[in-house]
């Protein structure tokens, strides 16, 4: 289960009520995925927890929720890369979501807003991974695909709206043909695009940027005159030599 928490500035909302206060603990981890951030924090007899990816608490960040734990972990004495102890309050809007304040030892203190999120569906991601097969795709490769293909689509909505208002004026909708066209696949926007590409093509066929010029063949004539009377000569030349 996956969780964003976002640092909250003021107070907390009075509607919501306090679910549990205790002690906290957030330590550094490296493991096979990376370096990390393990947050505890300290329920009845156990702890719960998330993996934050990232090294430092920041105004953003997205975990993992962790298996509970022995309360062993809060003993800092023997727990390594320890970077923060102190108090915590849960304020609670259930299903997982909800206000985690963070009291450190030295003072400070920093509230964030916990969004619960459950991720995609196994249907999803058995969709992806198919896909991925298909296509040789990598993990990697997803996320700069994903922005490629919205850039891609974006620009052919607005190729299209730029060619409709040259070519029907007032007449021409933007908005709707945006709103329809954010429905369409990638395919099917390249299909409306070639459309209106070819109609602009008809009322305003593509012009030579250059003429042709006439080339100058008075040199061909001039070669002809002298090759004739070159081989005039040659014959006058054998007539002599025979008489």
């Amino acid at each position: 289960m996956f969780c964003r928490m976002i640092e909250h500035q003021g107070e907390i909302p009075v509607d919501i009520p306090l679910h549990s206060e205790g002690r906290f603990v957030l330590h550094a981890h490296k493991d096979k995925q990376g370096s990390h951030l393990d947050l505890r924090i300290e329920q009845k007899d156990y702890l719960l927890g998330w993996r934050i990816d990232d090294t430092e608490l920041r105004s953003e960040l997205w975990g993992t929720e962790k298996l509970p734990h022995n309360l062993s972990w809060l003993d800092v004495e023997k727990l390594e890369g320890v970077k923060h102890i102190g108090d915590y309050r849960w304020f609670s809007q259930g299903d997982g979501n909800g206000y985690l304040n963070l009291r450190m030892k030295d003072n400070q203190q920093c509230t964030y807003r916990v969004e619960r999120w459950g991720g995609f569906s196994i249907r999803f991601q058995r969709a992806l991974w198919k896909s991925m097969r298909k296509w040789q795709i990598s993990p990697s490769q997803v996320l700069s695909l994903i922005e490629d293909g919205i850039t891609a689509r974006e620009y052919a909505i607005r190729r299209i709206c730029g060619l409709g208002k040259f070519l029907e004026g007032e007449n021409f909708d933007a908005s709707q043909w945006e709103k329809v066209m954010s429905r369409c696949s990638l395919n099917e926007i390249y299909t409306n695009l070639r459309k209106w590409e070819n109609r602009l093509e008809r009322q305003n066929p593509p012009q030579r940027f250059s003429q042709p010029e006439k080339v100058d063949e008075t040199w061909a004539e001039k070669t002809n005159l002298r090759t004739n009377h070159d081989l005039l000569n040659l014959v006058r030349g054998q007539e002599k030599h025979k008489q």
